[in-house]
């Protein structure tokens, strides 16, 4: 979204799309820590998974990218 829009929106609508972001955010994070769990429990390579995920366009970026990163 390009800065000038934000000029265009009241308080409530810029708190309201952070909310959302952050909800959209949790959601990912949970749904990532579910697919992690998994891997672990069949014992898969962490490594190979995270760099799997990577190479397809599923970088990992921000505090998720801790998650894969722990186990490189």
């Amino acid at each position: 979204m390009a800065r000038a829009c934000f000029g265009a929106m009241s308080d409530d609508r810029v708190l309201e799309g952070v909310e959302a972001l952050v909800r959209q955010s949790n959601e990912i994070t949970a749904e990532l820590l579910a697919y992690l769990i998994e891997v672990e429990e069949r014992g898969l390579h962490p490594r190979e998974a995270c760099s799997h995920a990577s190479r397809r366009g599923g970088g990992t970026g921000g505090a998720r990218a801790g998650a894969c990163s722990e186990w490189s």
